[in-house]
């Protein structure tokens, strides 16, 4: 029984990553540049915005592609284009508004399902500041604020004077950047 079970999934796992008879490719991405995915992805937070799916379409001239999007199993999205020659890349994008879960997208070609692919949408993970550096963080600012303040009422007091006007930029930098 478990020489079966092994051979099931075995070939399960095979025809699920094999090519189809038109999708050469489908994969979510993070971006697409020059119709080319830049990545291929399964997990992204919600700090990537908008979401990408992208698909390779070989020897289907004039055949309807479809990208249908499901967000934990639920139907969210079905966009639909025209393939205008014999490999045509096509992709869509879907801005999930916050929307954690299970994102799929099927690609249906001629109204049939080429391929299938998931991905993992998470909550970003928000980085909290040690103790130390939100005290330094807040002495910093409080020093700048006060630097800030010092130069400029020395400036509107000697406003030719060149020392001022320097150290009021140096200030400047070192608070707000370049």
């Amino acid at each position: 029984m478990k020489i079966l079970t092994s051979l099931f999934l075995l070939l399960f796992s095979i025809s699920a990553f094999a090519g189809s008879e038109f999708v050469s490719r489908a994969q979510f991405t993070s971006l697409v540049a020059d119709r080319e995915p830049v990545n291929s992805v399964t997990t992204l937070d919600t700090s990537t915005s908008p979401l990408y799916f992208f698909t390779d379409i070989k020897d289907c001239k004039g055949c309807e592609v479809q990208h249908v999007w499901y967000l934990d199993g639920k139907l969210q999205l079905t966009l639909s284009g025209k393939a205008s020659s014999d490999r045509y890349r096509w992709w869509s994008k879907v801005d999930p508004n916050g929307l954690t879960g299970t994102w799929k997208v099927e690609t249906k070609v001629k109204g049939r399902v080429h391929a299938t692919r998931t991905l993992q949408y998470t909550e970003a993970v928000q980085m909290q500041q040690a103790p130390v550096q939100t005290q330094l963080f807040n002495k910093l600012n409080s020093d700048c604020e006060v630097k800030l303040q010092e130069f400029s009422q020395k400036l509107r007091q000697y406003p030719d004077d060149p020392y001022f006007r320097f150290m009021l930029n140096k200030w400047g930098e070192r608070c707000y950047g370049k």
